[in-house]
């Protein structure tokens, strides 16, 4: 089995860039990526390929895929990195994540009993933040029965997909709104496939000077 991680991020677009959804400027992440997802992600040697896509920079132990921000849109400009990134990626399994957000280190140690099931063909982990305590806090993130009703959706902050997942649903499919990732998980069920909520596999919310949603 191979695996793939593909980042999304505009850290380095120059110019105006609105603010995230943590009220935060962009380029904070730029740290991030060089201080603390990139390098646990390259040393842990559990990824096949790394792939950074946006605005960023080359380094070693990724790929970076240049994909410039056409809308200056977190919504738009988001689906074309992460169908970018798909499309550049060759493992069966795809962990498709944003540039604020760190996989726990024993998330992929967790999930591997679900990615070798067959029955698995996405696995949504339990976010988490420190930024309010240290003993870490638990945030919303679309498990069925929490703040959204219904099936539930898929953790958009960062998720693992099989392969064939994302090539029968593209990201390039979804309509351009700030929830695509309901309408994700919608089109997903639909195809028939199923999605987990991992508790135990775990992403960690790491965003500077934000104020996470619960």
């Amino acid at each position: 089995m191979t695996l793939s991680l593909i980042i999304t991020t505009c850290a380095l677009l120059d110019g105006d860039v609105p603010l995230s959804s943590g009220k935060q400027p962009h380029a904070f992440r730029a740290y991030l990526l060089r201080c603390f997802i990139l390098p646990q992600a390259i040393a842990s040697k559990a990824f096949d390929e790394i792939f950074v896509v946006g605005e960023f920079e080359p380094g070693p132990g990724y790929t970076y895929l240049p994909v410039p921000s056409v809308e200056r849109s977190s919504i738009h400009d988001s689906l074309r990195k992460r169908q970018a990134g798909t499309d550049a990626a060759t493992g069966d399994w795809l962990v498709v994540q944003n540039d604020d957000h760190m996989l726990d280190p024993q998330a992929l140690v967790h999930a591997r009993p679900w990615m070798d099931d067959k029955v698995a063909d996405v696995i949504s982990p339990a976010r988490w933040t420190r930024l309010r305590g240290v003993v870490g806090e638990r945030l919303n993130g679309g498990e069925p029965g929490g703040r959204w009703s219904g099936a539930g959706h898929i953790n958009g902050h960062g998720a693992l997909y099989r392969a064939a997942v994302l090539r029968t649903c593209p990201w390039s499919a979804l309509p351009k709104v700030f929830v695509y990732d309901v309408a994700h998980s919608d089109a997903i069920r639909n195809e028939g496939f199923h999605i987990v909520w991992a508790e135990n596999v775990c992403i960690w919310d790491i965003e500077h000077m934000a104020e996470p949603w619960k």
